[in-house]
This record gives structure tokens, sequence and C-alpha cells, in this order.
């Protein structure tokens, strides 16, 4: 007795065929984790930077400026050879000394000197969105603590990452190797999704621009790479003063 088949039925056979066949193969090989870049400092002396509440002035309630000072901080600790007073302290002194906010250089100074720092690092908010896709603002200023007789004055480092831009996802690309799990579910998206990522990420290639201006060039340790950061180059970072001038 011969069985004959509908075209629907024999297209379903075929197109179950083609998926189980699909998940015969080898499954694709985990992608490494690689190595984060990072900076790292050859100096005689480690310098000692204190970390100030960041200034608002975005518009957004939603920003905690003690949160996102604690972000930068986290990434200056991935500074190797500097030291790095956290927002804590900074803000106990501030509170001593009966100032609500730090409202110009010359109070700066005088808290980077309380607290035993160098200098001081503020940043200040000027756009921030936490949504899909995320974008940010921000500049971060270094000043000198109160007779600490810095050869650089005050420094800053100002920058907007959009991360619509083709410029940003290729900094965050690279930003990403070593510091999230390239097999999970966001892979290096992880800092879209998390405005606590994204920022900072923000911090870091705005502090990789200030670190720039006081030291030599320097390059990212692993395997990442920061070629767009004149001051990441070549694996170490000197004093200024102490080796011929680098690109700028």
């Amino acid at each position: 007795m011969e069985v004959s088949h509908s075209p629907f039925v024999l297209a379903w056979i075929v197109l179950c065929s083609i998926v189980w066949c699909s998940g015969c193969g080898d499954p694709p090989a985990p992608r490494a984790y690689g190595r984060e870049e990072g900076i790292s400092l050859q100096v005689a002396k480690a310098p000692i930077w204190a970390v100030a509440p960041v200034v608002n002035l975005s518009g957004q309630s939603g920003l905690d400026p003690l949160l996102e000072a604690d972000l930068l901080y986290q990434q200056l600790q991935q500074v190797k050879g500097m030291v790095v007073i956290p927002v804590d302290r900074v803000v106990q002194v501030q509170q001593s000394m009966g100032l609500r906010e730090i409202s110009n250089a010359r109070q700066a100074a005088d808290i980077a000197k309380a607290v035993g720092a160098d200098g001081l690092v503020m940043a200040t908010v000027t756009a921030w969105y936490p949504y899909m896709p995320p974008r940010m603002a921000a500049s971060l200023e270094y000043i000198p603590a109160t007779g600490s007789g810095t050869p650089n004055r005050e420094m800053q480092a100002v920058g907007m990452f959009d991360a619509n831009a083709g410029s940003v996802q290729k900094l965050l690309a690279d930003y990403a190797v070593g510091r999230v799990n390239p097999n999970g579910p966001y892979a290096e998206k992880e800092f879209t999704v998390s405005m606590d990522r994204y920022s900072g990420f923000v911090y870091w290639q705005l502090l990789s621009q200030l670190i720039a201006q006081r030291y030599q060039p320097a390059a990212p340790v692993g395997t990442g790479t920061a070629t767009t950061m004149p001051a990441l180059q070549n694996g170490t970072a000197q004093p200024v003063g102490s080796a011929p001038s680098g690109p700028r």
C-alpha cells in the first residue's frame, strides 16, 4: 500500500532534519577572557590622589554624587603605582571645614592637603542618560594640594561618550577585554545595559587623558589597546621632565 504525504508534512520533515543536523556539530569554542588594559606608573614615589564627590550638572536627579565618586575611585585603583584616598575621607574633611560642597580650587587644594594627598580629583557630570543607548558627558579636574609644589598646575580632561557612536563602541570593546565574561549573556554589551558600568568606562577614558597630562606616554598593561589615548602607548608612564615629551 503506497502512503502519500502532503507538501506541508514533507516540508515539516525536511525542516526538522535540518534543525537536528545543525546540532550535530561541535559547539563553538568559548572566547578567551584576555587581560584588561591598565596603566602602570614608573615613579620613585607613588603619587597620592584623593577623590571628591561628583558635581551633578546633568539635571538628572537619579545621579548619586557619592556613588559616582566611588565608581571613579574604583577606576583610579586600577592604576598601578598610585595611592588613592576614598571619597568618604574627603567628605569627612569637607564637613569638618563646614563646607556643603567644594566650590573653588582653593577649597579643593586645602582639602587635598588635609587628607594627605598630592592633589584632589573632581568630576563634573554635565549629561547623564541611563537608558539604551546610554550617553554621558563629564570632565575630570586635578587640583594640586596647597603647598604641594607640584610642577603641573590644575589639569582637566573633558569628553562626551555616546554609546551610539562608532568610536565609542570601539573604545567599549577594547575596555571590555578582561573585564567581563565574553561568553556571558551580555558580553561587552554589559557596559551599555548597566549605567554604573558605563560610568566606570567613561571615568577610565577621562583618567587616561588626565594621567597623560601629568606623565609621559604609557601603554596599556595587557592585550587590550588604547591607541586613541596618547598617554597609553608604551607600557609605563614616567613623570613629565624625566624624559623627552611624547605625543600629545
